[in-house]
């Protein structure tokens, strides 16, 4: 959010709002992610929850139904933004520097990208997913998407701090 309201102030309306949803659709996210505050305020599982969540937990994104969809998000969410990092190396190659760089991610995020595609497609090449071999082979395997949810919550770290980075320099820009 903090990106969003630097560059509202800063007069790019259309950032702004890209951020915003952005920070909102993070919030309902993280929500989902520590249980909806079971964790925080000690509430049981609604028993209906617990029979299909194989973690039983009030959170919908360890139904297995769900989890599917989660599965094609991630996977198609990790192409696309391993795309953009793609135009935006070769945009900054030409030496053409936009607006785009505070939505399309930086190569930075690119190992853990393609980290999330490489878990979330060891289902269908398990013998040769060197990652899954080796958490299984000492017993750190973690259940469902549990490894592409901290890589992404990893990536939308760091690419929540580079958006706030490039707000507050073009701030500063404007401001001279």
């Amino acid at each position: 959010a903090a990106p969003g309201w630097r560059l509202r102030g800063i007069g790019h309306p259309r950032l702004a709002l890209f951020h915003a949803i952005l920070a909102a659709s993070l919030l309902v996210g993280a929500m989902e992610e520590i249980s909806w505050g079971q964790r925080l305020f000690g509430w049981g599982t609604p028993a209906a929850l617990s029979e299909i969540n194989e973690q039983g937990e009030t959170t919908l994104h360890n139904v297995e139904a769900v989890d599917s969809v989660i599965f094609i998000l991630l996977f198609w969410g990790s192409l696309s933004a391993l795309a953009g990092a793609a135009i935006r190396a070769s945009w900054h190659r030409s030496g053409r520097v936009t607006s785009a760089d505070l939505i399309l991610p930086s190569l930075v995020l690119v190992p853990s990208l393609l980290m999330i595609l490489v878990w979330r497609l060891g289902d269908f090449w398990t013998p040769v997913n060197l990652p899954r071999l080796l958490m299984e082979a000492f017993d750190f395997g973690p259940q469902g998407s549990e490894v592409p949810e901290v890589l992404l919550g990893l990536c939308l770290c760091l690419y929540t701090y580079a958006n706030l980075k490039r707000a507050t320099i073009l701030r500063r820009h404007t401001a001279v």
